[in-house]
């Protein structure tokens, strides 16, 4: 008579919760930046101008964008109140339609100082968890560039970082009705959270299966 294994399921799956957990929440991009690797370039935004700032990324694997972090400094004061922050999202061409975009309060923001100066102005980090229904799914080998703008709200600049080691990934800039790149060493300050698929998910559930079998 063959001899009955006895496995540990509660064990397992809270270890395949583990792995999922160390899986999902990944850094996607990031360019925040640090004092001393900021560019002398910024995207001044504000209520006579239709500006944005946009920098490229091209996903290694599928992923889902989930959040959205940049650097401003604020000219008039700690806070934004009166605008609307506005992401968009192209694919292959900057000068294509969006395939996706939304638009924020600015009172719904989290925006937090950094603690950091840029010549002699406060930083500030705004960060943007996305709701479950606004979620980007990004796919490998697709170029895509993400953008934002803050409209209505004067004095208030995105910054960027030094270029060295951004491997041809440089800012964009859109003013008097055009796309133009900001220069070869501005790179956004911005930063994409997210998701991606993961081997350890995948070697988890496919070895439980394999136990049931």
């Amino acid at each position: 008579m063959k001899k009955l294994s006895i496995i540990n399921v509660t064990a397992m799956v809270a270890c395949l919760t583990v792995s999922i957990a160390v899986a999902g929440g990944t850094t996607l991009l990031n360019q925040l930046g640090s004092p001393g690797s900021w560019s002398v370039t910024y995207v001044q935004f504000g209520s006579a101008s239709d500006r944005w700032i946009a920098d490229d990324f091209t996903p290694e694997f599928d992923c889902t964008v989930e959040s959205f972090s940049c650097q401003l400094v604020l000219d008039g004061g700690d806070s934004l109140t009166s605008g609307t922050f506005e992401l968009r999202i192209y694919a292959d061409r900057l000068s294509d339609e969006p395939v996706w975009e939304i638009s924020l309060p600015a009172e719904d923001l989290d925006i937090t100082a950094t603690g950091d100066l840029f010549s002699a102005r406060r930083v500030y980090l705004v960060n943007v968890e996305l709701d479950p229904s606004d979620l980007f799914n990004a796919y490998s080998g697709t170029t895509y560039w993400f953008a934002w703008r803050m409209q209505d709200e004067l004095d208030c600049r995105n910054l960027t970082v030094n270029a060295n080691d951004s491997n041809d990934s440089w800012a964009w800039r859109y003013e008097d009705e055009s796309w133009c790149e900001i220069g070869t060493d501005a790179n956004a300050a911005f930063c994409l959270g997210g998701t991606q698929p993961s081997d350890v998910c995948t070697t988890s559930f496919g070895y439980i299966k394999a136990l049931f079998r």
